[in-house]
């Protein structure tokens, strides 16, 4: 850079840095006989993740104290300072979890394995299974997904977000594929955000309606599993052992009822506004919180369209229980429907905890014990799982094939990959 005159600041000048997912801006600025040329980060922090950007500045020291004060006074440039090894500390806690999670799924895959024997079993059942049910159960994960969809439309068109059903369908299903890949529990949801934010929709109502989603999901997947607990109670001897599963079940139910009712409350959006964060009202992550709970509670006014769609919820729920109980059949496994519908919501619950990749491997386990007490063997359990996850993610993959024909992208969204 050209020598300037003691005391003259020169412009920010733009300078780009190649890094291994994207090419980041990092602006630089002198003022001579203060510092020397540092590099600091700025406007593109609101778009990037800080750790990619951080990877890249760490060793630059990003900014001089008197550059940060300067900044502040007069640019509207973001900085982020990193004292050496914060980044290393973010990215192996990140590392370990991933590690934990694959080193779960590994040690429970291999134990279904040698309690099976072998693969062999299973790939028998599979290679069995008739082509009639196939196609009967490709049609109900169709629908599953189509049903899936249209609720979650209905929570868009109370924010006057208008999406058709085949568009809809073809971005939920595509963001269930590329879930399957990310890191992040909460990675297909973040996918729907941003496909539908990227049509010019407002990112704050799009997210609302997911996460209204995921709570009323929830509170239904525990009252089906409370459901489960009396048929498996009723069906087999092991009534008062499944006495803690349902209280527990009906502890989680009544909770987290009252708190999803009490975030609706306008008390509540004063208490916590207006008394325990008011010392942080200004800053800008409280008040797109506040932004957000504000277009969260406006649900509250719709109470019909609440009410359908926690009916909608609930019936969709059913749907896996009837496909699991048609893989059954056709693997030439006979199953009690009833059985079915004591075992799979348990399993789903379970499989729910965030610690294996996307559920393998516990999923599988729980399903294997517990269709066990109706004389099921563990190949012959793990071959309806396999069939199961196979048959889904086939039931999807032509509407991921539509999205990505429509997008002109293999990729997911850019936003999606850089958090993960």
């Amino acid at each position: 850079m050209a020598k300037r005159a003691p005391g003259r600041r020169a412009d920010p000048a733009a300078e780009h840095i190649k890094g291994s997912k994207t090419t980041l801006k990092v602006f630089r600025h002198v003022k001579a006989g203060s510092w020397n040329p540092v590099k600091i980060m700025g406007d593109f922090l609101v778009r990037n993740d800080s750790r990619v950007v951080a990877n890249h500045a760490m060793h630059n020291h990003i900014a001089h104290p008197k550059m940060r004060k300067f900044l502040r006074q007069h640019t509207n440039i973001r900085i982020i300072h990193l004292r050496r090894g914060h980044l290393r500390n973010i990215l192996t806690s990140m590392s370990i979890k991933r590690i934990i999670k694959i080193a779960i799924t590994s040690i429970l895959l291999i134990g279904i394995i040698v309690v099976m024997g072998g693969v062999e079993k299973v790939l028998t059942l599979l290679a069995g299974m008739k082509i009639s049910y196939v196609l009967l159960i490709l049609i109900l994960h169709t629908t599953d997904r189509a049903i899936m969809t249209y609720k979650w439309l209905r929570l868009l068109r109370i924010k006057n977000i208008h999406i058709g059903i085949i568009q809809g369908i073809k971005i939920y299903c595509a963001s269930m594929i590329w879930g399957i890949f990310l890191p992040s529990t909460i990675g297909s949801d973040a996918i729907r955000v941003i496909s539908v934010t990227r049509r010019g929709h407002p990112s704050k109502e799009v997210l609302a309606s997911v996460v209204i989603e995921r709570i009323v999901g929830f509170l239904s997947a525990v009252l089906l599993g409370i459901f489960s607990c009396i048929l498996i109670s009723r069906l087999t001897n092991l009534g008062p052992k499944f006495q803690t599963v349902f209280w527990m079940g009906c502890i989680v139910l009544l909770v987290g009822g009252a708190v999803f009712a009490l975030s609706f409350s306008q008390r509540f959006f004063d208490l916590v506004y207006g008394k325990l964060l008011r010392r942080f009202s200004n800053t800008k992550i409280i008040q797109k919180l506040k932004n957000f709970h504000i277009s969260y509670k406006e649900f509250n006014a719709q109470e019909t369209e609440m009410i359908i769609f926690a009916g909608l919820t609930f019936l969709e729920q059913l749907f896996p229980i009837f496909i699991t109980w048609l893989i059954a059949l056709g693997l030439g496994i006979s199953v009690d429907l009833l059985f079915i519908a004591g075992v799979l919501p348990l399993t789903l619950l379970v499989s729910r905890l965030p610690v294996s990749i996307n559920g393998i491997g516990v999923f599988e386990s729980v399903f294997a014990l517990l269709l066990s007490l109706a004389g099921v063997t563990t190949s012959q359990a793990v071959a309806i799982a396999f069939a199961g996850r196979i048959l889904q993610t086939v039931a999807w993959l032509p509407w991921w094939i539509a999205q990505v024909l429509s997008e002109r992208d293999l990729k997911p969204p850019r936003q999606v990959m850089e958090k993960g």
